[in-house]
C-alpha cells in the first residue's frame, strides 16, 4: 500500500470491458534518461477524464506511482505493466500498457475498470491502490489491485481484492472480478500480489494482507498488541472469471501482520510457496509457507532469515519492509531479496540478498547486493535469467538528513551466486539517476513500495518510477520502463 513508505518496519463477468474510446491505439515511447517513458504516451482516454479530470486537449495534473510488470511466458517480447495514477482531485485509479516488442515501444495507457468512475459496477468503489501484474503460461494477463470507498488510507467501509483479465494480451480487458471482500472498520486489506500457475492454464493465485483489529484500537500497520494480519489467499482455475473461497495461510499471531506475501511457484514440481515478512513486537522475519497439492493444504511458515533492525528511522529515503523472491525455473534456486541495517551496524539500509538450494530447507547467509559505503540503498527487485544468472535492481541515495531534495540513483547489478551464496564475478550498470522530487505534497517523497525486474529479449530490464520537474516548475512522477 502506498502509505506503507512512511513507516520503518524492520525489527522490515467475463463480458470483455472496452473503454469508452474503444480498444488501446499503438504509440511510440519517448525515451528518457535512462529509460522508455510509459505512463507518458499520449492515452488521456475517457475514463482518466472521468477520475481524474482534464481531457486529450489539456491534461490533467496527476502523477504514477507503484509500477509492477511480467512478461508473458509463452511470448518473451511482451511485457505488461500498470500503476497507480493519482490526481490533483486525490483519485486513485489503475492504469495500464502493454509492449510487443520487449518494452521498446508501449501501447497507449488505459485505465482499467477497478472504481465506478473507471467503469466499475459498484458505486461505493472511489480509491484504487496496488496494482501487480503476472502472465499464465497461454498468454492470459492478470492485474490485481485493491480497490475501496472512503479516502485513500482510510480504507473505511466497503473493500474488495479484484482481478482484471485480459485473453489478447492487452487491447482488450475483461470487467473486473472480486477475489477477496471485507465490510466494515474490523477488518482490512493491504497490498496484492497476483501469481500465474505455470503448469496449469487458467490457474491463478491472488494474495494480500488481511488485518483484524479491535474497534478503537488505530490503523494498520501501528504497534498493536490486539492486531493480527494474516496472508489471505483466493484461487482462480477458469481463468479470472471466478475466484474460490478465502484462504488464511499464515499464522494468527497478535501483534504481528504478514506483510505483502508473494507467490513462488516450482515449474518442476509444482510447488507453492509463499514468502512474506513477518513483523510486529516479537518478531522481524522473512518466512515462507509451502503447498505440494495446488494449494489445499499449507506448511506451518518456517524460517528464511531474520531482519536486523536500524538503529533509528532514515529521514529520506524511507526504508521499506518489502521483499521480492524468484526461482531459478531450470534449477530450483529459490532466492529472496530484502533490505535491512546487517551490513551497517544498524546505521543505514542495505540490500541483501539469500538463496536454497534444496526447496527452502536451508538458506545461505544473507550476502551484500549494494555496496558503496554510506549510501541508503531501498526498493529492489529481482529476477532470474539463464545458466544460474540473477539480476538485481535498486535505488540508493547519500545519506543526507539535511537536504530539501536527494539525488537518487537505480542500479541493476547482474550476477550468479556461489554454493555458499556470495555474488560472482557481479556487474553493474548505472540504470537512470534523477532527485527525489515531491510530486504530490500529500504523498509526500514517494515512488512506491515496490517495482519489477523481468527477464526479457536482450538482458534484464525493469518497470520503474522517476520525479522530475515539469515546464511550469512543478514536480510529478512518471512510469519508466529501463533499457
Amino acid at each position: 500500500m502506498f502509505d506503507r513508505s512512511r513507516i520503518l518496519a524492520f525489527a522490515t463477468i467475463a463480458l470483455c470491458f472496452h473503454l469508452a474510446t474503444g480498444q488501446a491505439q499503438e504509440g511510440r515511447a519517448v525515451a528518457g534518461v535512462g529509460g522508455v517513458a510509459v505512463s507518458s504516451l499520449l492515452g488521456h482516454d475517457a475514463a482518466l477524464s472521468r477520475c481524474v479530470g482534464g481531457s486529450p486537449d489539456q491534461p490533467s495534473r496527476h502523477s504514477d506511482f507503484e509500477a509492477h510488470a511480467a512478461v508473458n511466458p509463452s511470448d518473451p517480447r511482451q511485457v505488461a505493466a500498470a500503476w497507480m495514477t493519482i490526481g490533483g482531485n486525490r483519485s486513485y485509479i489503475i492504469r495500464a500498457s502493454v509492449s510487443s516488442d520487449g518494452g521498446e515501444n508501449w501501447m497507449a495507457p488505459v485505465t482499467l475498470p477497478f472504481v465506478a468512475c473507471a467503469g466499475n459496477s459498484l458505486p461505493d468503489l472511489h480509491v484504487a491502490t496496488d496494482p501487480w501484474v503476472a502472465f499464465g503460461p497461454e498468454g492470459r494477463l492478470y492485474v490485481s489491485a485493491q480497490a475501496y470507498s472512503g479516502k485513500a488510507g482510510g480504507h473505511a467501509g466497503l473493500q474488495h481484492i479484484s482481478v482484471i483479465t485480459s485473453g489478447d494480451g492487452g487491447r482488450s480487458w475483461d470487467l473486473p472480478q472480486t477475489a477477496l471482500v471485507v465490510h466494515g472498520p474490523s477488518s482490512k486489506f493491504d497490498n496484492t500480489a497476483v501469481t500465474a500457475d505455470p503448469l496449469h492454464p487458467g490457474t491463478a493465485y491472488v494474495l494480500a494482507t488481511e488485518f483484524q483489529h479491535a474497534e478503537g484500537v488505530g490503523p494498520q500497520n501501528k504497534p498493536s498488541r490486539n492486531r493480527i494480519g494474516q496472508a489471505a489467499l483466493s484461487k482462480t482455475t477458469d481463468g479470472g472469471k471466478t475466484w474460490g473461497p478465502r484462504q488464511l495461510v499464515s499464522p494468527d499471531l497478535p501483534g504481528t501482520y504478514a506483510d505483502l506475501p508473494q507467490m513462488v511457484v516450482d515449474p518442476q514440481k509444482g510447488r507453492l510457496l509463499i514468502f512474506y515478512s513477518s513483523l510486529g513486537a516479537d518478531e522481524s522475519a522473512i518466512n515462507f509457507v509451502a503447498s505440494g497439492d495446488e494449494g489445499r493444504t499449507w506448511s506451518p511458515p518456517a524460517r528464511v532469515c531474520e531482519y536486523v533492525r536500524l538503529r533509528k528511522p532514515p529521514r529520506r529515503p524511507m526504508a521499506e519492509d518489502v521483499i521480492h523472491p524468484t526461482i531459478d525455473s531450470r534449477s530450483g534456486r529459490l532466492y529472496v531479496v530484502f533490505v535491512d541495517g546487517r551490513f551497517t551496524a544498524g546505521e543505514y539500509s542495505q540490500v541483501a540478498i539469500t538463496s536454497s538450494m534444496d526447496g527452502g530447507r536451508t538458506w545461505t547467509k544473507p550476502a551484500p547486493v549494494s555496496t558503496r559505503s554510506d549510501r541508503p540503498a531501498w526498493l529492489p527487485s529481482i529476477a532470474a535469467g539463464e545458466s544460474g544468472t540473477i539480476g538485481v535492481s535498486y535505488f540508493d541515495a547519500p545519506r543526507d538528513s539535511t537536504a530539501t531534495t536527494t539525488q537518487v540513483s537505480l542500479w541493476k547489478k547482474t550476477f550468479a551466486l556461489n554454493d555458499n551464496g556470495d555474488p560472482v564475478a557481479p556487474h553493474e550498470d548505472l540504470v537512470d539517476r534523477f532527485p527525489l522530487l515531491k510530486a504530490i505534497s500529500w504523498e509526500g517523497f514517494f515512488l512506491g513500495d515496490y517495482f519489477a525486474l523481468l527477464n526479457v529479449p536482450g538482458g534484464f530490464r525493469g518497470i520503474y518510477v522517476k520525479s522530475f520537474t515539469q515546464r511550469n516548475g512543478s514536480a510529478r512522477t512518471a512510469v519508466y520502463f529501463s533499457h
